[in-house]
């Protein structure tokens, strides 16, 4: 392996300068080296997630509202893929993921990608939310739906409100934890969040439900399907300190997201800086 190329696992995918000595940009083999090992990558995550959604379809009928499954396929999804694909998470305070159960996590969100982080650590009776259209992906949104995962619709408030709603329920009523992006779509520059939505914290509030952020450190060097890039490397995550709720109400939903967002936004440039 020469010094073009990244380890992949069994894979090798040419790495991409922003600029060659001199400063003139990559030549146009490496960049379609780099879109061609792109595209392998994707397939390959598509192949082993349509195999697991499809084979899995008879256990996810018959644990129909487990709300251990995303646990469970999560640990299926990840385990061969991170290492075909060369991927290694870090997750510093990882204890804190379980110590403040049931709760509300709260991540930043920056690509699809983070679907199969979170597969690697999702923790026991934890649900996620997500749009509606989910429902229709084929064998994944039956998975989605039998592990308990809430569906919103965010464009209908009333509907929306109604899922938040029904999450704290079942988190109230089952022990359950809730995994949400508060900035409600991705972004897509890196060490920054975009304003943060409001039904996070309503949510916590309602079912005075502690918070426990968790910041992904950028990862535009390892994914970007816009430039499409892909390659191995370690993910760094930040679980940080739970906050709690009780004793809150409604006319603190401001002060409380300006908190979080506050706390996780310092976390993220701290690690966007850190060699």
């Amino acid at each position: 392996m020469d010094d073009s190329t990244i380890s992949l696992g069994h894979m090798e995918t040419p790495s991409l300068p922003s600029s060659a000595p001199g400063g003139t940009t990559s030549t146009p083999f490496q960049r379609t080296a780099l879109t061609v090992t792109f595209y392998v990558r994707l397939f390959v995550i598509v192949l082993w997630s349509s195999i697991v959604f499809i084979l899995g379809t008879p256990l996810f009928l018959a644990f129909w509202g487990n709300l251990n499954l995303n646990r469970m396929v999560g640990r299926v999804l990840w385990y061969p893929l991170s290492w075909i694909l060369g991927l290694k998470i870090e997750i510093s305070n990882e204890q804190r993921l379980t110590a403040s159960q049931p709760c509300v996590y709260l991540a930043n969100h920056q690509s699809a990608l983070e679907v199969l982080l979170f597969a690697s650590f999702v923790t026991d009776r934890t649900l996620a939310i997500g749009k509606k259209q989910i429902l229709w992906v084929p064998f994944f949104g039956l998975f989605f739906a039998a592990a308990g995962n809430i569906f919103i619709d965010r464009k209908k408030r009333h509907q929306a409100v109604s899922g938040l709603t029904k999450a704290v329920e079942i988190a109230k009523n089952r022990g359950a934890s809730i995994l949400i992006f508060p900035e409600g779509t991705r972004n897509k520059t890196p060490g920054t969040l975009l304003p943060f939505k409001k039904g996070p914290f309503h949510m916590a509030i309602s079912g005075q439900l502690p918070i426990v952020p968790i910041v992904i450190a950028p990862i535009q060097d390892i994914w970007d399907a816009a430039a499409r890039v892909s390659r191995s490397g370690l993910v760094k995550v930040q679980v940080l300190d739970p906050i709690p709720t009780r004793g809150l109400s409604g006319a603190d939903i401001e002060t409380l997201s300006d908190r979080v967002r506050s706390e996780m936004l310092a976390c993220l440039t701290r690690r966007e800086h850190r060699p």
